[in-house]
């Protein structure tokens, strides 16, 4: 079985918004990596950010020392690792962690990162992946979709993949003929193999 190339299955596209006086472009940031572990998240994080230095504080030695920017994407990834790190320390250097357990450390950081307000749940999407598996999480009311594809080619030829799409303007319009829809605080996780399901972000 072959590893996942996670630096080619996670990317965040750059968005330009029309603006009153002008065009403005989003500020995505590249994905994060630690050893086996990349992930890239988008949407809000603000409550973590507020508690940036606390948070680092309290990261171990060894993460701390890897910790190179301020940003909120990034003190989320840390806050991610050292939840696996306090559950079991072999998690960050086992390939065969569970996925199950990722998305649960993954779900309670998302939920850390952004309270519910008074405008309701926040928008959150995250990839994550060890290299034997990719997750695609969601939280908040913006959708998330995935389509298995299939039966492109013939023979050696053929073609099996798995994508998945956020469009912040999809939640006014239907989506596209094939797609499925992640529910919120659910996840898709992808094998090496191409097997998926849908996983629980437990809070």
């Amino acid at each position: 079985m072959l590893d996942l190339r996670s630096d080619n299955l996670i990317a965040q596209a750059r968005t330009a918004k029309a603006g009153d006086a002008a065009t403005q472009t989003s500020t995505a940031e590249p994905p994060f990596r630690f050893r086996r572990f990349t992930l890239a998240v988008q949407g809000e994080l603000g409550a973590l950010g507020r508690e940036r230095q606390a948070h680092a504080a309290e990261l171990p030695d060894f993460l701390r020392a890897h910790l190179r920017g301020t940003s909120d994407a990034e003190a989320l990834f840390y806050q991610f690792l050292s939840r696996l790190h306090e559950a079991e320390p072999t998690y960050l250097t086992r390939p065969e962690l569970p996925a199950e357990v990722a998305v649960a450390a993954l779900g309670q950081v998302l939920h850390a990162a952004a309270a519910t307000t008074e405008a309701g749940a926040p928008t959150q999407h995250a990839a994550l992946s060890n290299g034997q598996w990719l997750v695609v999480a969601r939280r908040g009311p913006q959708p998330l979709w995935y389509r298995a594809v299939a039966g492109l080619g013939d023979g050696e030829e053929s073609f099996r993949g798995i994508f998945a799409v956020a469009d912040e303007d999809a939640a006014s319009r239907p989506p596209e003929p094939g797609l499925v829809e992640v529910p919120d605080n659910y996840a898709l996780m992808v094998s090496a193999d191409l097997d998926f399901q849908i996983l629980p972000l437990s809070l």
